[in-house]
């Protein structure tokens, strides 16, 4: 079991989740016990009351990265490819492990920039496709290792309220979110490797149909390029579940459980209560 700490500028609220009995789920828990210093921790998407401007607050990372080097000849608009504007991202940073020479040699302004560009977008795109309230946590300098076969049978798009996945660690974006943007520019990286980082789901579970339809659509996609669900790791990994009783969040619609953790926006520390 863990415990992570949602806040605001008046008031905290700490939010309890047990850790799923799989071979994964405790190898990513070792992670999360031994995670670094939290990086992004105020990744609070499609949540009620929270309007971020995420134009202008591209732009303005743009605008940072260019008056260092005129390197991204665009600024966006209500208009903008989106897919197009994560090529820019892939470009400029390149593989999560080495870089290019051009980031490599920026400035550290430059570089969280380069980084803040790229969650701003995926951002966006969340709020543009309409997915549910989530929440993002990642962590600096925190290791990566590397999956093992049988963990792609872990894999799913059945989305549960309240549920912790491991998130995508690559430059990139994942298979899933690909298909759904029809992105003909983005390159392929199935995900191979897993860190301490990790996303909270907070919509409405899928059903069986919806999630029945998707997987013959995403089937018929993926022939198409020549692969399959396995090596294209399809979805995210679940590792953990929300403990309404616990975070005293029971006897209420999942609504209502947004609706109170709607006041925060900032996550203040994580504890692992258990390893």
């Amino acid at each position: 079991m863990f415990r992570i700490l949602f806040k605001n500028d008046k008031d905290s609220k700490w939010v309890y989740f047990n850790t799923y009995d799989t071979d994964i789920a405790k190898k990513w828990y070792k992670e999360l016990y031994n995670h670094n210093k939290l990086y992004e921790d105020t990744r609070f998407t499609d949540w009620p009351g929270q309007d971020k401007k995420y134009i202008k607050l591209i732009n303005k990372q743009i605008e940072i990265i260019n008056r260092y080097d005129r390197v991204i000849d665009t600024f966006v608009t209500n208009c903008t490819d989106l897919n197009l504007l994560h090529t820019h991202f892939e470009d400029l940073r390149g593989d999560v492990t080495e870089g290019t020479k051009w980031f490599n040699k920026a400035p550290k302004k430059i570089k969280e920039a380069v980084e803040q560009f790229n969650i701003l977008i995926h951002e966006y795109e969340s709020q543009k496709r309409g997915d549910a309230a989530t929440v993002v946590v990642t962590f600096k300098n925190r290791p990566r290792q590397k999956l093992e076969l049988a963990n792609y049978n872990d894999f799913t798009f059945k989305w549960q309220f309240g549920c912790v996945y491991i998130n995508y660690c690559h430059v990139g974006k994942n298979m899933l979110d690909i298909f759904k943007d029809k992105d003909q520019y983005t390159t392929d990286v199935p995900q191979t490797h897993y860190s301490s980082d990790f996303m909270i789901k907070f919509g409405r579970g899928i059903n069986w149909f919806i999630h029945t339809l998707r997987r013959i659509q995403i089937k018929l996609w993926l022939n198409k390029k020549g692969h399959t669900f396995k090596k294209n790791s399809f979805g995210m990994i679940p590792v953990a579940k929300i403990n309404l009783i616990r975070s005293g969040l029971n006897h209420r619609s999942y609504k209502d459980i947004i609706e109170t953790l709607s006041v925060y926006n900032k996550i203040g520390t994580i504890q692992c209560l258990d390893c």
